[in-house]
């Protein structure tokens, strides 16, 4: 069944939590990446084994396939597709090529300001403000697809660790085609909240 929904969140994380959070959410972030860079890679091993010495191959079909094998999603299969499409889908239905680690995207640890695309959805780590925000756009299961993404969990993981403090905290909130009715009367209830903050904010959702 049909469920279109969105999502937002804004926490702002205490001083000592910060680094530590942002390196556990960029390293999943490149442990991801690295993961759809070995399995296309693999795919491509695969494939040129099982038809050496064919003719007539389509390998753009074959390595799709692969990929569709080793990968078990297809927000998996579409960014890794996207991401090695000079090796893995040569022009004139060449044969592919194994995939260089200089096409992996991989973000910087120590940057302080840091953007992850997660499908739709974006989060972004504000190391002077000590934010980490993110927004999952309205979409057919939008939300339940992103937390079940690699780095989403991640990310919730890394808020279950962090010890908040006075004045830090924040909400996740969001609605569906089933509850927009009541939204509009009532307002987007939080999803849930950390700290002190977070609940202190609790007014602030409310449809005007």
């Amino acid at each position: 069944m049909s469920k279109y929904e969105w999502e937002t969140a804004e926490y702002t994380l205490p001083s000592a939590a910060m680094v530590p959070f942002r390196k556990a959410v960029v390293g999943a972030h490149n442990e991801y990446l690295t993961m759809l860079f070995t399995k296309s890679a693999r795919a491509v091993e695969n494939v040129k084994a099982t038809h050496k010495g064919r003719r007539n191959v389509d390998w753009h079909q074959v390595v799709k396939n692969e990929l569709t094998r080793l990968l078990d999603n297809d927000q998996s299969i579409e960014l890794a597709s996207h991401l090695f499409r000079d090796s893995l889908f040569i022009a004139g239905n060449k044969r592919p090529l194994k995939p260089q680690k200089k096409q992996i995207p991989l973000k910087k640890i120590s940057s302080p300001n840091v953007s992850i695309e997660v499908g739709e959805a974006n989060i972004t780590i504000c190391t002077d403000k000590r934010t980490i925000r993110w927004h999952i756009p309205e979409n057919n299961h939008a939300v339940d697809h992103a937390m079940e993404h690699f780095v989403f969990q991640a990310v919730l993981n890394a808020l279950g660790r962090v010890k908040w403090t006075r004045t830090t905290g924040g909400q996740r909130w969001g609605s569906d085609e089933y509850a927009q009715d009541a939204a509009q009367e009532f307002g987007h209830d939080p999803i849930n909240y950390y700290g002190q903050l977070g609940n202190a904010k609790e007014d602030r959702f409310r449809l005007r």
